[in-house]
């Protein structure tokens, strides 16, 4: 395995290096990138992995982002692992970064509940909504009255602005990351090439 640790970490160490990395979020990109560029496939299937990871990550699909990008990435036939480490473009550092974007782009196309928004976060909202529906669907099989109302105000005013502010920034976002992540692979192995060449002289 590709930079395997020394030692295993238990499973509250591993979150809490994913919350906040003990070395800083600076130092755990660049331990990211130098995991990217010595994964062994073609440069460009490991770009566009990445490219994956970083468009999903601006998706609203909180909780599953690296299980999409493992199943977009398995579809087209490129690097699993570059598009999860990708999903890492979303991290508690980025994420209110990129929620504001998002709903920036988004409002301008699809019409944003600002008082919704101003109220609680879209994670708190992402919650309760789906406290009410899941709320809903066992009053369906109880034979009880439902009311949607709150589910569907939250789809048209909150999820699918974000939704698509996430679509757009997260499509310019992955092209960015392709065409960094590729050079960058291509120089480090021609780099190692010429120093594997070196020696054998």
């Amino acid at each position: 395995m590709v930079f395997k640790r020394r030692k295993n970490l238990s499973l509250g160490r591993k979150i809490r290096e994913g919350i906040f990395p003990e070395k800083g979020w600076s130092r755990a990109a660049e331990y990211m990138m130098a995991r990217i560029k010595r994964l062994p496939d073609s440069p460009n299937n490991i770009a566009f992995g990445v490219a994956i990871g970083v468009f999903v990550s601006f998706s609203p699909f909180f909780g599953i982002h690296v299980l999409l990008a493992f199943l977009i990435a398995r579809f087209l036939r490129v690097n699993i692992l570059a598009a999860i480490l990708g999903t890492f473009m979303g991290n508690p550092v980025t994420f209110p970064i990129i929620a504001a974007l998002n709903f920036s782009v988004g409002g301008l196309f699809v019409d944003v509940s600002k008082e919704g928004v101003k109220e609680k976060l879209f994670l708190e909202q992402l919650v309760d909504v789906s406290y009410a529906l899941s709320e809903n669907i066992s009053k369906i099989f109880l034979g009880q009255d439902t009311d949607f109302s709150a589910t569907i105000e939250f789809f048209y005013g909150i999820f699918l602005p974000y939704l698509v502010g996430g679509f757009l920034l997260g499509s310019v976002a992955a092209a960015f990351s392709y065409f960094i992540v590729l050079p960058t692979i291509v120089t480090y192995r021609s780099r190692k090439l010429r120093k594997k060449m070196k020696r054998k002289k």
